[in-house]
C-alpha cells in the first residue's frame, strides 16, 4: 500500500529538515566549529529521522496492518509488525 497524500508531504518536509541539518553539520564542520555545535545539530537530525521514522510506523500501522487484519490475515500482519520494529530497534 503506497503512503497517503498528508503522510507523504509530512515524510518530505520532515526529511528536508534532517537534510538542511546534515548541510549545516558539515558547513560547520569545514568551518571548523566546535564538538558542542556540532554535536548538537547531530541530535536535531537525529530527531527529525526519529519524527519521519515514527510517521512511516503509524502509517503502516493504520494502512497496512490495520487491512490485514480486516482481511483476516491476522498471522501475516503480527510478522509483518515484528520486522518492522526489527529495522526500529536496533
Amino acid at each position: 500500500m503506497s503512503l497517503r497524500a498528508e503522510t507523504r508531504e509530512d515524510l518530505c518536509r520532515r526529511l528536508e529538515t534532517a537534510e538542511g541539518h546534515i548541510r549545516a553539520i558539515r558547513r560547520m564542520a569545514e568551518e571548523g566549529r566546535n564538538c558542542e555545535q556540532l554535536l548538537l545539530q547531530l541530535r536535531a537530525v537525529r530527531a527529525a529521522l526519529d519524527k519521519a521514522s515514527g510517521l512511516l510506523l503509524r502509517e503502516h500501522l493504520d494502512q497496512c496492518l490495520r487491512t490485514a487484519i480486516a482481511g483476516g490475515d491476522r498471522d501475516a500482519a503480527l510478522a509483518e509488525l515484528e520486522a518492522v520494529v526489527r529495522y526500529l530497534v536496533p
